[in-house]
């Protein structure tokens, strides 16, 4: 986890709107509504391929779209840690709710 200064590699001059809105995309269609452990699996794999794939300068549009992708990948994690279904999170493979094990929160630091 980083910021570097250099042009990402695979992105036009507008690279830093480009990563945002496939950040969006994958995280709408892997890690919305409809969620497996599967799908998130992917999600996470892409997050990461786009994070090294990318190096980050200081502007504006930047710094959004690593806090982008650092809000996400934290998201996508915390979505595979909790193996049940609560509130807006719904795991297809785990429907239902699990007090026992999930009635918490889950931490990151970064």
């Amino acid at each position: 986890v980083g910021l570097r200064a250099a042009a990402a590699p695979g992105f036009s001059g507008n690279h830093w709107n480009e990563v945002a809105d496939r950040v969006r995309r994958l995280m709408w269609g892997k890690a919305g509504i409809m969620r497996t452990g599967e799908t998130l699996m992917e999600a996470l794999e892409e997050l990461d391929s786009l994070w090294r794939a990318a190096s980050f300068d200081l502007t504006r549009s930047a710094i959004e779209a690593a806090n982008i992708l650092t809000l996400s990948r934290l998201t996508v994690s915390a979505a595979l840690m909790r193996r049940e279904s609560r509130g807006g999170h719904f795991r297809a493979d785990y429907p239902s709710t699990d007090d026992v094990n999930w009635l918490r929160h889950i931490v990151f630091q970064i």
